[in-house]
């Protein structure tokens, strides 16, 4: 068995266990650990979805394990398409906020809100030592 051999092996034995956890964590029930401390809760997985991720995996799997020889290897790279594309349509704001990260911080940074600071702040710039800039403080 040369290296050519060994390599889409190695990644179909990694994509079947990819996909097969993908799949097993799609039909389990979540637990959950606690309530949730963000602002905007994130976007749930959809587990049908995840299941479809994980089913896509598992048919590149089944091509690269086969060496492209099986009859159905054909048929299994276009159902392993239509179940990434099925779980990237199904899981898209969750891919998006996992991308982007929350939005929450994307409006807070974007936000530009002085009401943290006091009252008597007059907008002119304090030194690095803190005392006052001007004589009537």
């Amino acid at each position: 068995m040369s290296w050519m051999e060994v390599i889409p092996f190695l990644g179909g034995l990694l994509a079947a266990i990819a996909g097969g956890a993908l799949v097993a964590d799609a039909a389990l029930i979540d637990e959950p650990f606690g309530s949730e401390r963000r602002k905007t809760p994130r976007p749930q997985r959809n587990r049908v979805g995840q299941g479809c991720l994980g089913g896509s995996l598992v048919c590149t799997a089944l091509v690269l394990l086969s060496g492209g020889t099986s009859p159905f290897a054909i048929a299994a790279t276009f159902v392993g398409i239509a179940l990434l594309a099925a779980g990237v349509v199904l899981n898209w704001h969750y891919l998006v906020d996992l991308i982007n990260g929350p939005t929450s911080r994307v409006q807070r940074a974007s936000a530009t809100d002085s009401s943290h600071r006091s009252d008597d702040y007059d907008g002119r710039q304090a030194p690095a030592y803190g005392w006052p800039v001007h004589s009537d403080d």
